[in-house]
């Protein structure tokens, strides 16, 4: 069964996000980073001692981190509208699958009328034809809805990317307020380690997003080729060509010329009425 591509909702909501991933991206780098480069009071740095060298050294990390997250964001949102191109692609695969599905229902009818009211050698033939182009146009409409699916698939595996991708930087921004906060105090100096080691962590938390993403890509991609390469293998039809409609032996329509071509009406055999001795023989039963 033919599943619907994402409607308008879904591409709205995929505007959205990208939307406010490049609101956070751009906040971060024109907000949150320039703060960090200093973010520690002289008189701090004077009385923090030991904490203040960690601190030093995990700010450092984090500008690293932070960093590399962005750039990693400039990356994927120039990458924004192939996700959109998935989907339009899902829409043609599911037309073609659709077009080649149609004929086939005429077929089948035909068929059934065939097999009903026709006999003889033409007949055959004509049935005999239906039956292979009928596996042939039903494995292309199978191997089309396997590809579109997977595309559709592709797509909302990329919105789910970019939408953790907002959390990520959300969540990373959040503890970047609160280390710039706490480092302004001595007594809170360590609290503004742990948000720096929180918000590293969430930062390069990327890297294991990028790579499921690549993995989920690579199984939908795999999938398909095994799903579709032995749908369209034509070896699987005599001679390994796709069937031929062999139309030049029920073609010419004739019913009397004896040539192969040639059809007949079935007739159903005429049953009599009994007669009347076995009849009244039967009643006095």
């Amino acid at each position: 069964m033919m599943r619907p591509p994402p409607g308008e909702a879904w591409l709205r909501r995929y505007e959205e996000i990208l939307q406010q991933l490049r609101v956070e991206q751009r906040r971060l780098r024109v907000q949150t980073l320039p703060t960090l480069e200093s973010p520690i009071p002289a008189e701090v740095g004077l009385l923090g001692g030991a904490l203040t060298t960690v601190l030093l050294l995990k700010l450092r990390e984090a500008l690293t981190v932070i960093d590399s997250f962005c750039e990693q964001v400039t990356m994927l949102l120039q990458c924004a509208s192939i996700p959109v191109r998935f989907v339009y692609d899902a829409t043609s695969w599911y037309e073609l699958e659709r077009s080649v599905a149609a004929p086939d229902k005429d077929l089948l009818a035909t068929a059934v009328v065939i097999r009903r009211t026709w006999q003889g050698t033409a007949a055959d033939a004509y049935l005999a034809a239906y039956a292979v182009q009928s596996v042939a146009t039903e494995r292309l409409a199978t191997a089309c809805r396997a590809t579109g699916d997977a595309l559709i698939d592709g797509a909302e595996a990329a919105q789910a990317c970019y939408a953790a991708l907002l959390v990520l930087l959300l969540s990373g921004a959040a503890q970047l307020s609160v280390a710039v906060s706490a480092a302004r105090s001595v007594v809170r100096l360590p609290a503004a380690i742990s948000a720096l080691g929180a918000a590293i962590d969430i930062f390069a938390g990327v890297n294991g997003l990028l790579a499921a993403t690549r993995e989920t890509f690579r199984q939908k991609a795999v999938g398909v080729q095994a799903t579709s390469a032995p749908l369209l293998d034509v070896a699987v039809f005599p001679g390994g060509r796709w069937p031929t409609s062999g139309s030049p032996l029920y073609a010419d329509g004739s019913v009397t010329d004896g040539d192969p071509s040639d059809w007949s009406v079935k007739r159903t055999p005429w049953i009599g009425p009994a007669p009347a001795a076995l009849t009244a023989d039967f009643l006095d039963r």
